[in-house]
């Protein structure tokens, strides 16, 4: 889990229900390992069957660090930003 400024979250509860959409918390430090490996096989099932999808990814060089620090100041959801060093 990570989060940056405040840890709460909000979001337009009508639509929540009106998409039949889910939030699940799962404290992974409180799990075995095998129990931790079913969840994430579970998971993966679910990205693959498309049920779930990922976050977009924004890849940026280190010389377009004000464009990145610019797209997360924004806090646009499902969207990260990540530094490619190659």
């Amino acid at each position: 889990m990570a989060s940056s400024g405040d840890r709460r979250v909000s979001f337009d509860l009508p639509d929540f229900f009106h998409k039949l959409l889910h939030l699940v918390g799962i404290d992974t430090f409180k799990l075995e390992d095998e129990e931790i490996a079913r969840l994430m096989n579970s998971l993966k099932i679910r990205f693959q069957n498309d049920d779930l999808r990922p976050p977009v990814i924004e890849e940026h060089r280190l010389n377009e660090a004000t464009e990145a620090y610019d797209a997360v100041s924004k806090g646009t959801p499902g969207r990260r930003q990540v530094f490619v060093f190659a």
